[in-house]
């Protein structure tokens, strides 16, 4: 353990680490605090519910597309040098979002910024590995994932003060300091940790999974409008199929793929894959909803709410260095199932606490969420990745990562599928019982973010007691919450059933 920390805080690595954690925090910050910002957007830009959730899969959307590509590209050009330009992009897109005049201009910054993040964070994960002994790489993902949630900690509880105080737009800039930290410790003191090589980069595959990607996704946003499968939805969904097919066929027959799926035909390999995917998908389809509801429906301040986020990164931060311990000592699978025998009875229990409206009987699922994570994440991630050979370890953490984003992407359009189906149908249902005319349905959608002043003055023009209006409202939002938290616990049981039979013989 000594000589372990004596070369981490020596020499070059010490500047790798330190570039590395900042660059990594900022992306952690931004996803984390985005959750917390919601509410006062949707005040400030008057948006629904629904276009909440696609600003933040937009960022979920580019950076899952992206990664591999991403990750691609820095074994082609040089790690150093795509990490520095994804830097670069990132530090004028959040600044792009922080003058950001309506929700369209909002969404088109976070495509931008989960675009930069891809270049940078797959850099970031290889650079990282290749710089220490395979023997330490469980310790040394979980120093990394610990630092950056300290990192992330701090900031966070910036932003929600600042967003209190001042505005949701200098808190969308918080994560700037750590991009500039990262682009000039990388500039001046992180050497380039692979030569160039001459490959051609594989276009015609990135337009077939570019254009998968959106297609599929097109088809879940027009369900969440229209709450029915249309012919255009089957089309979408199955041309985007269709894409993919083609480019996994093309991915298999030319010389340089832009994923090499030869190197993923590893049990291991695939086994970390799947469960990252499965966790990703259980924890954003209810990630945003979380906020949302200690906000509106608890009441909470948004430094309140950053409090809460910043307690589940430090359980997070805690357990992700136990999860490392045991990942070196006897493999992948302890972590990884003693995270998934948390997380899968935790959701479904939370799931039947949220109409309580009490923060402090939700805190010991908050706790065993965040340990849950903890344990499974940083070491299905590192996993997967060791089994790689170090040339190909940034297309690898590309592809890792477009899995692990892939899997927020569709949790969270999943989520808010289910929750906008089942609050459409409530919230009609309360309307017609209040006999509220239906043309006020994004009026009420809202109603919850306001102040209570506004909330007043909006129950006088409907005709309706405030008090009741509002009890309505809470009572339609629990429902549609605790549903996407319950199938967020069947997600998470399919993972755990999976982790128990494919790493029978994996370690």
């Amino acid at each position: 353990m000594k000589s372990f920390y004596y070369k981490l805080c020596s020499g070059r690595r010490f500047w790798i680490f330190i570039s590395m954690v900042s660059a990594v925090s900022a992306i952690s910050i931004h996803q984390n605090i985005m959750p917390v910002l919601l509410p006062r957007i949707q005040r400030e830009l008057d948006v629904t519910n629904f276009t909440l959730c696609w600003i933040v899969n937009s960022f979920l959307l580019a950076f899952a597309g992206a990664a591999v590509i991403g990750g691609r590209l820095a074994d082609i050009y040089g790690r150093k040098r795509i990490f520095c330009t994804g830097i670069v992009f990132f530090i004028f897109s959040t600044l792009l979002g922080a003058f950001a005049a309506n929700e369209l201009y909002l969404i088109l910054a976070n495509v931008c910024k989960g675009l930069s993040a891809a270049l940078f964070s797959t850099a970031a994960c290889a650079i990282i590995l290749t710089s220490f002994d395979e023997k330490n790489h469980g310790k040394i993902v979980s120093c990394f994932w610990g630092f950056a949630a300290v990192v992330t900690i701090v900031f966070i509880l910036t932003a929600g003060f600042i967003t209190q105080h001042l505005s949701w737009r200098f808190a969308f800039c918080v994560p700037l300091p750590l991009a500039v930290t990262a682009l000039a410790v990388a500039v001046f003191k992180l050497p380039e940790t692979k030569k160039p090589v001459k490959q051609r980069l594989d276009i015609v595959g990135i337009f077939l999974l570019m254009s998968s990607i959106l297609c599929m996704l097109l088809a879940l946003l027009q369900f969440n409008q229209t709450n029915y499968v249309s012919l255009f939805i089957l089309a979408s969904f199955g041309i985007g199929l269709l894409f993919l097919f083609l480019f996994i066929l093309l991915e298999w027959h030319i010389k340089e793929p832009l994923i090499n799926f030869q190197l993923f035909r590893s049990k291991p390999v695939y086994t970390n894959i799947l469960i990252l995917f499965l966790i990703q998908f259980s924890v954003y389809s209810v990630d945003v909803f979380d906020s949302i509801y200690i906000q509106n429906i608890l009441h909470f301040s948004p430094f309140g709410a950053g409090i809460m986020v910043v307690l589940f990164i430090v359980i997070i931060a805690l357990t992700a260095q136990i999860g490392g311990y045991y990942f070196d000592k006897s493999g992948v699978r302890t972590p990884v199932i003693a995270g998934l025998l948390c997380l899968a009875p935790a959701y479904i229990i939370k799931s039947q606490l949220l109409v309580f409206e009490n923060i402090y009987y939700l805190l010991p699922c908050i706790f065993i969420i965040g340990m849950g994570y903890g344990l499974a994440v940083p070491s299905s991630y590192t996993g997967a990745i060791t089994e790689v050979p170090e040339e190909h370890k940034g297309q690898a953490a590309g592809f890792i990562e477009i899995f692990i984003q892939f899997g927020s992407t569709f949790g969270l359009a999943f989520g808010s599928a289910v929750t906008a189906g089942i609050e459409t149908v409530e919230l009609k249902s309360l309307m017609n019982f209040k006999n509220i005319n239906t043309e006020n349905f994004d009026i009420l959608s809202g109603f919850l973010s306001d102040t209570v002043d506004v909330q007043q003055t909006v129950a006088e023009k409907l005709n309706v007691n405030w008090a009741e209006i509002t009890a309505g409202l809470k009572s339609v939002f629990i429902k549609s919450y605790s549903i996407s938290f319950l199938l967020a616990g069947g997600v998470a049981v399919t993972a755990l059933v999976l982790a128990v039979i494919l790493f029978r013989k994996t370690d």
